[in-house]
């Protein structure tokens, strides 16, 4: 084991080749030897049976075992300065032919050192690899893309594997990340295909963004948030989701994604890198013979879980049948009435839930790519297309992505890497969310239990009328139906992204990088009322909107880089990398309104009654110098600076530079211990500490500081006129600051099978960019300001183990674990609280306090006297409490994940689990539900009531006589009482989620060798399978109503569902 520690420098820089060139042998034989099978002398993609020396090859074989004796499955064996080489078998076993200029074999695989053999006149080799000591994984991207290995850092990075994306692939691919990340908290919309929310260690922003930077390929990538509002804190508004930039990658492009999640791993991103920073790397070509791999990917989706309603009861009140009623306090199924169908019949709980009104979903996703080489040239070119059909009924979505990446050396010592990815997506039918009352879910909400929802399906009867249950039109539609078909919309996107460098080598210890990127898109939106469906003015008439929605980003960036082992013969080596990077943003947007058709149902503006139009434009650029020096002692001292200054357009001059320095050191403490001669015992595989301090920011959008006016046009009467903002601007603005300490600790044991890693934090983010009420004699509603700071701190803990590794059997288990506390230390003189979110016209507040952590929710509640007693008043009913109190916070104290895969021999099983602790939710979907008499525990008590008189009881003591309350109320005022009483609906949202299931066959290969099938792998998967444990009563905790800061509320939100499919993957 000791002997293992001794490698030079330049030996770390020959594991970095030599570990690329492994990661795309493995790429190509994993997808069938990480489950087994019968392989024997399986070709690589580099023997070439076309080389000159192929004629006078020598046949060898041979096997490759660990020290223990046990097969290595899937270990390169390559013919040192040829393209020739194989990897290993289930049994370990390998056979090649070395051509005649062959001398030597290296042998690598992952968690292993290098061995290089003497090719000799033997033909049959036993080869062993010894364990390395360092983590598996060794290899990970850092900031600007820059490989570097991880016991080097300072500072925590997670790696995900594009295979785990793959496998159990999301409409999202943010959603794939769940639970696989410690510390990163994902919620959505619960909108199929829709955006997401990302936190990492916590929310740093009051008013600003708190979304991690995406990167693709070392390019900034726009993840704006596809609501259709620029104010995604809305509320009841009307809008739709059209999904995010990570929405519309292409899973089957993407190598590897890495999360850095403090500004000590993201400082040398600036002002742009302070809530973390996802790195999205995707693949490229590679030499070799032509490869075509075909994926497949079909699943059925229905809803996994829903409120669980009554079915003893109908439509009434009281006990008694109204047509009229929206509530089901009616009389027991069975009792025959006229409905609103106009038959005398029985009612009848039929086709009444949520599940009924869902079709099943369906997502089908076929993707070819093909990897090869032209000249010096490596090219990877893919294609995918997807269909979605979603559950709510005419919603679908449609994707196709096609990218071509190819590089290579052009001429000698210049290296160019070029990649350019084009999306087109077009969605129909993407519900409304929220209290919107073209949001389905919201009408089911309120449609009795007697009522059959099929029966409304055709949506018009024999005359041409709207199929509705009640008799005449409301503020929001009551057939469901008609909510998905009479009112649509539709939004069409396309988008091209990608970027071309190139890397000069100027000596072999100077090369110098120049990368142009960009990312652009343009969204076409559309949508529209029918006449007659809801009554409020301004729909009633018809309606019909239209929206276009234009970005484009450039990057242009260079970077110098200087590297030198073994500095003037010391046991110092280390780096030197200057670059510099110019980002500019230009986004503009169209929407035209045309509200009362003239013509029905002639969808577009000219046919409006009233037209309107409204524009806007913004720009921004941000132009940056930075540096990075990393400087290591003999091999196991690690010491990295950073520096980066931001000159932002969107800050005053005298505020626009800013300066962000980081400062990280690392300790391979066993790799010292063992340089010198100190035994390290043998279960010590590898020990590491770390420690990084470092400052990043956040600056603010366009045009924050000088008021601009903004044009609003009536095109039917030709008039145009401007608008004044509502926000006063502040020509003093400074970027938020937020700096950041960490600690941690990597240790591995028993020749790397069971490791441990270990982080604190700490992050303070100072000069809050705020958005402050203003007195109403100033002529806006709100100023902006810079003040305030918020704290975040915690732990986060990985543990990675391999309890089995034999021939037959490979059993890997992790679990991730991460707790984040928060506060808001200080707001702004005189002001106490700032709210985050607020349901309209509820007394529901969630907000930043100073003093409390962050996202408190305020509610009113129950009064109650001295000795913890409700108070109930004479009439029998709790007395609300309307002064605000601390209900709950939005965020868990906790959260953790646990996976595991097992292998034997051609099959695989894996599943992910991921849990969370504590955080609150304000359910205004059960509040309803339950007033309105449609769930479960609302039939109590009701039989007893409507037979012999006796009602229920509030529990608790009168509050004139201070003795138990004996009043007895009816069912329907009863449960009538908790509306509005936010209090009651305050849930915990302690979960526990059985998240992904998938179950893979790898066919033998020798099943194909006579055929063009290089290999072949099947998979069943399932995805958000079910709930182990779930505090909510039917609903889901992760759906949410917004993307913004405001969490912890939900209304009529979508319920979530399940999927069940399979993998179909080939390789020829």
């Amino acid at each position: 084991m000791n002997g293992e520690h001794k490698r030079s420098s330049a030996d770390v820089m020959v594991t970095q080749t030599t570990l690329i060139k492994r990661l795309f042998i493995l790429s190509v034989t994993g997808l069938m030897l990480m489950c087994g099978g019968c392989f024997s002398g399986m070709s690589v993609y580099a023997q070439n049976a076309t080389s000159s020396n192929a004629q006078h090859a020598k046949r060898i074989s041979g096997v490759v075992i660990d020290s223990n004796g046990e097969p290595i499955i899937g270990a390169a064996v390559l013919v040192q300065g040829t393209s020739v080489g194989v990897a290993t078998d289930v049994d370990g076993k390998f056979s090649l032919d070395v051509p005649s200029n062959g001398k030597t074999l290296v042998v690598s695989y992952i968690g292993y050192d290098n061995q290089e053999v003497p090719i000799t006149s033997s033909s049959q080799y036993k080869i062993t690899l010894s364990g390395t000591n360092y983590a598996l994984d060794e290899v990970v991207v850092t900031a600007l893309g820059m490989k570097r290995e991880k016991k080097a850092l300072g500072y925590s990075v997670q790696d995900v594997k594009g295979d785990a994306l793959i496998e159990n692939r999301t409409a999202n691919i943010a959603t794939s990340l769940n639970g696989k990340v410690a510390g990163m908290n994902i919620s959505a919309t619960s909108i199929p295909g829709g955006s997401n929310r990302i936190v990492i260690r916590g929310n740093n922003s009051i008013s600003g963004n708190n979304m991690p930077l995406v990167v693709v390929d070392g390019v900034p990538f726009d993840n704006t948030q596809g609501v259709d509002d620029a104010t995604t804190n809305s509320w009841g508004t009307g809008f739709s989701d059209t999904g995010d930039g990570l929405s519309m990658l292409n899973p089957d492009d993407v190598e590897s994604i890495s999360v850095l999640k403090g500004p000590s791993a993201t400082a040398l991103y600036g002002s742009r890198g302070g809530n973390g920073v996802i790195l999205v790397t995707t693949k490229k070509g590679q030499g070799g013979k032509t490869l075509v791999s075909y994926n497949s990917n079909f699943t059925f989706e229905n809803v996994m879980i829903q409120p669980e309603f009554q079915n003893e009861y109908g439509q009434g009140t009281g006990g008694a049948f109204d047509i009229t009623s929206r509530n089901s306090w009616g009389p027991k199924m069975g009792t025959v009435v006229t409905d609103w169908t106009g038959q005398t019949r029985p009612l009848e709980a039929k086709n009444n839930d949520f599940s009924d009104f869902m079709n099943t979903g369906t997502s089908w996703t076929n993707s070819v790519d093909v990897t090869g080489s032209a000249a010096k040239m490596n090219y990877r070119v893919g294609l995918s297309n997807t269909t979605r059909k979603g559950v709510i009924p005419n919603n679908s979505l449609s994707k196709n992505n096609f990218s071509v990446r190819a590089g290579g050396e052009i001429i000698k010592n210049l290296t160019l890497d070029a990649k350019v990815n084009y999306t087109y997506q077009k969605g129909k039918g993407r519900p409304e969310f929220s209290a919107s009352g073209f949001n389905p879910i919201f009408a089911l909400i309120y449609t009795p239990r007697s009522i059959n929802l099929h029966e409304m399906k055709n949506v018009f009867d024999e005359e041409g009328n709207i199929l509705d249950w009640y008799s005449k039109p409301l503020t929001v539609v009551n057939n469901p139906y008609a909510a998905t078909s009479l009112t649509g919309n539709q939004d069409v996107t396309n988008r091209v992204n990608g970027f071309a460098s190139l890397t000069y080598d100027i000596s072999s210890w100077l090369k110098a990088m120049v990368r142009f990127g960009g990312d652009t898109y343009g969204k076409k939106t559309e949508k529209w009322i029918r006449h007659g469906l809801i009554s409020s003015s301004g729909y009633s008439d018809g309606r019909f909107s239209t929206g276009q929605y234009n970005m484009t980003e450039y990057n242009v960036d260079f970077l110098v880089t200087a590297q030198k082992d073994n500095i003037a013969d010391s046991k110092f080596s280390g780096s030197l990398s200057v670059g510099g990077n110019k980002m500019n943003r230009k986004y503009n947007t169209f929407v035209a309104t045309a509200e009362g058709l003239n013509i029905p149902e002639l969808y577009t503006i000219q046919n409006g009654i009233s037209q309107t139009t409204s524009t806007y434009n913004s720009q921004k650029e941000v132009q940056s110098l930075y540096a990075l020096g990393q400087l290591s002692w003999d091999n196991y001292l690690f010491f990295d600076v950073t520096v980066r200054n931001d000159w932002s357009s969107t800050l005053p001059k005298n505020n626009r530079s800013f300066l962000y320095p980081s400062f990280s050191l690392g300790w391979a403490v066993t790799d010292m211990l063992t340089k010198f001669k100190v035994n390290v015992p043998e279960w010590i595989s590898f020990g590491k500490l770390r420690a990084s301090y470092a400052e990043a920011g956040n600056d603010t959008d366009p045009y924050q500081l000088l008021s601009v006016l903004s044009t609003v046009s009536n095109m039917a009467g030709g008039q145009m006129g401007v608008a004044e903002p509502s926000t006063k601007t502040n020509a003093n603005l400074k970027p938020e600051i937020i700096k950041s300490m960490e600690f941690g600790a990597d240790v591995r044991f028993f020749d790397n099978r069971l490791g441990f890693d270990v982080t604190y934090y700490d992050k303070r983010a100072y000069n809050q960019i705020i958005s402050m009420p203003s007195s109403i004699t100033s002529g806006y509603s709100a100023k902006y300001i810079n003040a305030g700071r918020v704290d975040n701190w915690g732990w986060e803990l990985q543990v990675n183990a391999v309890p089995v590794r034999t021939k037959d059997w490979d059993w890997n288990v992790w679990v991730n674990f991460a707790k984040n506390s928060s506060k808001i230390v200080e707001l702004t003189e005189g002001v106490e609280s700032i709210t985050l979110a607020q349901p309209m016209g509820q007394n529901c507040y969630v907000r930043a306090t100073v003093g409390e952590p962050y996202g408190q929710i305020y509610t009113n509640g129950f009064k109650y006297d001295d000795n913890g007693n409700r108070l109930v008043g004479d009439d029998g009913k709790y007395i609300v409490d309307n002064t605000l109190r601390v209900s709950g916070n939005m965020n868990p104290d906790w959260t953790a994940g646990i996976g595991s895969t097992l292998r034997w021999k051609n099959l695989s099983f894996g599943f992910l689990i991921d849990v969370r602790y504590g955080g609150d939710v304000y359910l205004q979907s059960m509040m309803r539900l339950q007033s309105n008499g449609q769930t479960k525990e609302t039939v109590a008590g009701r039989e007893e009531y409507y037979t012999t008189g006796k009602g229920l009881i509030s529990q608790g003591v009168n509050v004139n006589t201070g003795l138990p309350n004996t009043v007895e109320l009816d069912p329907t005022t009863y449960w009538g009482q908790f509306y509005g009483n936010i209090g009651n609906y305050i849930y915990d949202t302690t979960n526990v989620r059985l998240r992904e299931l998938n179950l893979t066959w790898t066919l033998p290969d020798k099943w194909f060798a006579k055929t063009i099938i290089r290999g072949l792998k099947l998979s069943a998967v399932a995805n958000n399978v079910c709930f182990l444990y779930n505090n909510l009563p039917g609903f889901d905790p992760e759906c949410t109503y917004s993307t913004g800061n405001g969490q912890g509320i939900e209304t009529a939100s979508l319920p979530s569902t399940r999927s069940f499919g399979f993998n179909l993957n080939v390789t020829f």
